[in-house]
């Protein structure tokens, strides 16, 4: 029976906001709704129950308390469904895909409850039939997120995706920036869950090294290197880095470390088992998780630290005063401009070779000596480059070991250049028509104090 609709001028402060319209979506009034109503007033009346509970009308009527409005149109009528009717009043607005995704969440349970029931039916018909019952036609099947989907006009697997996608944030396996840029617009939901997957993938090769250290089982045996030019085909190895809820690894692929090898071969080249490794740029904690994978103890810092188990230090502090026992400190900096890490201007990444990266990087160096233990050694891993604009060779490897010479010895020069795949396509291309030489160099210096 229909319910007798008459508008009645309410006061908007006495009508009540439903709480379950405020677990699906945002209340607040746009610029473009306020000034609608300042010009015409509201057109379309809000929606409440008999004990002034808004069904519909919820940013219209924070638009007017806003405006000073003394009355609004209000129909009262009895509400039977709270939840399908707040759903049904926001059919045709402009929704984020986090509301679409509430609103899926409150219909999922009476969805599961109908698709029972059906299920239950086709059961009672199909022993009907088995027992000489003509029956009757049965219905098509049809499941939970089929009844979801075609109550919010999405496909099933856009609901399907989209269910992936916030509970992979929810349970804190994929970063919130996948649902920001979502809502936002800068990603459709098929993207979004492509990079839900890939933070699972992450997640899972991460947790296999993890194993595999645990119990004692990683073999490395394999990736020694034999002479001093370390070649790496692989531009990168994030198995030991926790990346899976990193928005630049996850969104953008922004990932600067070496290869995992690199630190393997200086870890096995120039340390023994159970010796302590230090790492004071330790980033996302690879050299501490490929130390404690090879049975060396570590311990790790940075500026900004990315991962639980690196403590928060500025490298130019030098070490913590108990730290004395370290047979090895493996240094892979900043390299200043190339790629800036934080806004803060302590970060080396602030720095270039023309204002004074070289002398920074050195009185480091210096002041980390305090930590090491009898005929311990510093491992510094320096990328060179060509900086084209100028037209000269940035050789801080060069540099910093003049900086240096006069306390430490360099006792090994490894040449680790850069993997052909850490250059694009592109850049290759562009090099090609230009008749410039896109510099691999990288060095990895052994430092011993005199």
């Amino acid at each position: 029976m229909a319910h007798r609709q008459r508008v009645i001028p309410i006061p908007p402060a006495d009508l009540t906001p439903n709480p379950l319209n405020a677990v699906i979506y945002d209340a607040t009034p746009t610029a473009d709704l306020i000034e609608s109503i300042r010009e015409r007033g509201i057109i379309e009346p809000l929606v409440a129950s008999p004990e002034r509970v808004l069904v519909s009308g919820h940013r219209r009527r924070l638009a007017a308390i806003g405006l000073g409005l003394a009355k609004v149109p209000v129909i009262l009528r009895p509400v039977e469904d709270e939840v399908g009717e707040i759903i049904a009043f926001n059919t045709h607005r402009k929704k984020t895909w986090t509301e679409v995704y509430r609103e899926a969440r409150m219909l999922q349970p009476r969805a599961e409850a109908a698709a029972a029931l059906r299920k239950l039916e086709g059961a009672r018909r199909g022993a009907s039939i088995r027992h000489g019952g003509n029956g009757s036609l049965p219905k098509p099947r049809k499941r939970a997120i089929e009844d979801v989907a075609e109550r919010l006009n999405i496909s099933r697997e856009t609901l399907r995706k989209l269910l992936r996608i916030f509970e992979a944030v929810d349970r804190d396996e994929a970063p919130r920036d996948i649902v920001v840029r979502l809502d936002a617009g800068g990603l459709t939901v098929h993207q979004a869950h492509r990079y839900v997957c890939r933070a699972k993938v992450l997640a899972a090769r991460r947790a296999a090294t993890d194993h595999v250290a645990r119990h004692g089982l990683f073999d490395w045996s394999a990736r020694i290197c034999w002479t001093d030019v370390w070649e790496f085909y692989d531009r990168r190895d994030n198995s030991f880095h926790d990346v899976h809820n990193d928005a630049d690894v996850v969104l953008n692929g922004a990932y600067g470390a070496p290869p995992a090898d690199l630190f393997i071969n200086i870890i096995h080249h120039f340390s023994s088992p159970g010796d302590l490794v230090v790492d004071p740029f330790a980033g996302r904690g690879q050299v501490h998780s490929i130390a404690e994978a090879m049975g060396r103890r570590a311990w790790s810092s940075d500026l900004r630290s990315r991962t639980d188990i690196a403590v928060e230090r500025d490298a130019a502090e030098g070490p913590p005063r108990a730290l004395s026992n370290a047979q090895l400190i493996i240094m892979d900096p900043p390299y200043g401009r190339d790629f800036t890490y934080t806004e803060d201007l302590r970060d080396l990444s602030h720095a270039d070779i023309d204002s004074g990266w070289v002398e920074r990087m050195a009185a480091i160096v210096r002041r980390w000596q305090a930590a090491l233990y009898g005929d311990g050694l510093i491992a510094l891993v320096i990328g060179n480059r060509f900086h084209v604009q100028n037209q000269r060779m940035l050789d801080r490897s060069w540099h910093l070991a003049l900086e240096l010479a006069a306390d430490f010895e360099v006792v090994r020069r490894i040449s680790a250049p850069y993997s052909p795949s850490h250059f694009r396509g592109y850049r290759i291309d562009w090099a090609e028509r230009n008749g410039v030489m896109l510099s691999r160099s990288r060095e990895i210096l052994i430092l011993q104090p005199h």
